[in-house]
């Protein structure tokens, strides 16, 4: 019985299915650049020697103990192949959280409803040939905050929270104002 796991023997693009022993990779000590781990293969515990390249693959989906991958052979450059190595079940990328419970932040659901609109709108408008200025963004937004809510106040209040004195506030207003008459409603 042998107790080396080698992709090799396996024909091109036939996936194998392998649960890591170990979460860490020993180099080797005669071919440095590649890595040995225990893996069991078909309820088997085997030794697998890999690439540097299959071990940051293997990592950058989460390589942890008891962790399942599909490795498969494919078509290389010049005849050669290479292996692949893709996680089962959920992915864990490097450095994030995903592992842990949820957070209680909710995203902001009426936000992303109306950037949705908001893109539809626009896409819409220069459909119509509008030019994509100062106007044309104040009425695409009324039309994706009407979509969203029913009503127009929202444009105004985005422009009164850039605008910082009186004078402009007022400015801002009357510019709402004169937009709202031109928009086809």
């Amino acid at each position: 019985m042998d107790d080396k796991f080698k992709i090799s023997a396996f024909a091109v693009g036939d996936p194998q299915t392998i649960e890591l022993v170990y979460s860490d990779f020993k180099e080797s000590d005669k071919f440095p650049g590649n890595y040995n781990t225990l893996i069991i293969h078909n309820g088997v515990k085997k030794w697998w020697s890999f690439s540097s390249m299959v071990r940051d693959k293997m990592i950058g989906q989460g390589a942890e103990k008891g962790k399942k991958f599909i490795v498969t052979r494919k078509e290389g450059k010049e005849g050669r192949t290479v292996t692949d190595v893709i996680a089962v079940g959920k992915v864990v990328v490097a450095g994030t959280n995903q592992d842990k419970q949820p957070t209680n932040v909710t995203p902001d659901w009426d936000n992303i409803a109306l950037g949705k609109c908001r893109t539809l709108f626009a896409v819409e408008a220069f459909k119509l040939g509008l030019q994509p200025n100062a106007e044309t963004a104040v009425m695409v937004n009324k039309w994706a905050q009407f979509s969203v809510s029913g009503e127009f106040e929202a444009p105004r209040k985005a422009i009164i929270k850039r605008s910082n004195t009186a004078k402009k506030k007022a400015a801002a207003d009357n510019e709402v104002d004169s937009l709202l008459e031109t928009i086809p409603f």
